[in-house]
């Protein structure tokens, strides 16, 4: 068993602690890392570089009663953040130099306000600019996590898409079928349906018959309009995990351990109001924070699982009274439900899956 209070701890969660991150922990249960705990899932914060909670480089939580509880802001940065700055020829801004543009961009604004607006190193790629901090949250294997992959079709119909132009090709095409086939033209496209579709269609623009009428006439031909569907690639969706803990502490220092993991969850999800720049008047927000997450296997990244990339959580439900109301002497619940659903800030193509394991 790892033992956490302790700056350099041996063990399967030593991880966490290894001298790359310096990593502070937060778990639950107590027994994490022995041989029935053996799985489980970390999770890193990584906090916006304009949040006001940043100074010199260490990242301070608030604590009316006492001290701030401070973090180290690391150099690295969240997962997608440096995935998207390494890819190349596939996305928005990746191939240009970030330097000169923004200096491009800071010059234009000078020249026409006074005053530059963006620092030089700006990364116009599509990664948030974010910092991840000395803090882990190391919790139990869930029962369950779905890796949901969502690839987008539309379904579209092709005569509408082409309307009058496509009407117009068709039209002709067959009626010069009909012909190359021996076939008396002028009957054949009296009694068409190209022609009823025609007549129809001016009839209902003119408003002699109402809408719909048109498919009525062909019907009653024994016509019907094709709308010659077609599935056509839309996109990739954003992959979303549903991450659902119950904590049944054994005691109140356990719960309080609780309480604090359910707080750090709060706080990284909720973004700011004006951060460092008190002239916005509360007009903008700011400082949100992503999460990386990695599940665990006596130590290591579990290979046989797909990984995550950075996250946004986008929905935290408490129950502090999931099967009634049961508190210690303290006034701690007992028991408590924690569901936690995130969304990943990246897009999956096949290269992220073959080279990066997704």
């Amino acid at each position: 068993m790892v033992d956490f209070n302790t700056k350099a701890p041996t063990g399967p969660l030593s991880n966490l602690y290894s001298s790359k991150y310096n990593f502070n922990s937060l778990h639950f249960p107590n027994d994490l890392g022995q041989p029935n705990r053996g799985h489980w899932v970390n999770f890193y914060f990584n906090v916006s570089e304009n949040s006001q909670y940043i100074e010199n480089k260490t990242f301070s939580y608030p604590n009316p009663s006492g001290s701030p509880t401070s973090y180290s802001v690391l150099n690295s940065s969240g997962v997608a953040t440096t995935l998207l700055s390494n890819a190349k020829n596939n996305l928005f801004f990746n191939d240009i130099n970030p330097k000169s543009v923004t200096s491009g961009i800071n010059n234009f604004i000078n020249s026409n306000a006074g005053s530059s607006v963006l620092p030089d190193n700006f990364n116009l790629g599509l990664g948030r600019q974010t910092k991840r901090i000395s803090q882990a949250i190391a919790l139990y294997m869930p029962d369950s996590i779905k890796f949901d992959y969502s690839i987008q079709y539309d379904v579209q119909s092709a005569t509408d898409a082409f309307g009058i132009w496509g009407f117009g090709v068709q039209a002709g095409a067959g009626v010069y079928a009909q012909s190359q086939n021996g076939q008396g033209i002028r009957k054949n496209v009296s009694q068409s349906a190209y022609t009823i579709e025609a007549a129809g269609t001016i009839l209902e623009k003119s408003g002699t018959i109402g809408q719909g009428g048109k498919q009525f006439l062909m019907n009653k031909s024994g016509f019907a309009i094709n709308d010659q569907l077609a599935v056509l690639f839309k996109g990739v969706g954003f992959r979303e995990f549903e991450f659902a803990f119950t904590f049944v502490p054994k005691n109140e220092i356990e719960a309080e351990n609780v309480e604090n993991i359910i707080n750090t969850f709060k706080f990284h999800a909720h973004p700011e109001i004006g951060s460092n720049d008190i002239s916005s008047l509360g007009r903008y927000w700011s400082g949100m924070s992503d999460v990386d997450i990695d599940i665990i296997h006596n130590g290591e990244i579990n290979p046989h699982l797909p990984k995550i990339s950075t996250c946004v959580i986008t929905n935290i439900n408490i129950d502090p009274s999931p099967h009634g109301w049961s508190a210690y002497k303290d006034g701690q619940p007992t028991i408590r439900t924690l569901v936690l659903r995130m969304r990943e800030t990246q897009i999956l193509t096949r290269n992220s899956i073959a080279q990066n394991g997704f």
